[in-house]
């Protein structure tokens, strides 16, 4: 954001944004706060399924909402190529954002009444639960059922995440854990 307020030429250039908090009650049990805005997500592997937490403030889920199709047809590249060449959308319909943190995008002008439904949540937890935060180039790349079945297999967190990061073939950890691009 500081760097848009320098260079104007930045100005359409924002960022998405997932997070969370746990909390631990009084009476001990654990809450997760979640926020999110953009297209990454919030996800909770839970006796060993994956369920999507956060909404997608993307053209995509707008799009399929509008239409009466269900959002986890986000995967569907046959019914989002089809949305995109309905409503012009040359070829972003999955990067396309209806809100991001800083910037200011130019979209469909369909697209501008979205309004975010849920950008905070709050969630139970229960023993044994995990939260992943993934970024748009795993989402984009790797199915869900392929994402539960890496994070369901054995390895720490980093071999769990080089496992998502080379199943969506967009970057590699090198030997320090930092991602490096091929």
């Amino acid at each position: 954001i500081d760097e848009i307020k320098k260079d104007p030429e930045l100005g359409n250039m924002g960022t998405t944004v997932s997070l969370a908090k746990i909390c631990e009650m009084e009476n001990g049990e654990k809450k997760a706060l979640i926020a999110n805005i953009g297209d990454s997500r919030t996800y909770l592997l839970r006796n060993k399924k994956l369920s999507r937490l956060t909404k997608d403030d993307s053209a995509a889920r707008y799009l399929l909402e509008k239409k009466g199709l269900d959002p986890a047809l986000d995967e569907d590249k046959a019914v989002l190529d089809g949305l995109d060449k309905e409503f012009g959308l040359q070829g972003k319909i999955r990067s396309a954002t209806t809100l991001a943190l800083g910037g200011k995008e130019n979209f469909n002008e369909d697209l501008q009444e979205m309004v975010p439904e849920e950008a905070i949540l709050s969630i139970d937890l229960q023993a044994g639960d995990q939260l992943i935060i993934m970024t748009d180039g795993i989402i984009d790349n790797v199915p869900d059922k392929e994402k539960e079945l890496i994070l369901n297999s054995k390895g720490n967190e980093i071999n769990l995440a080089e496992k998502l990061i080379r199943g969506a073939g967009i970057a590699e950890l090198n030997p320090n854990n930092e991602l490096a691009t091929p």
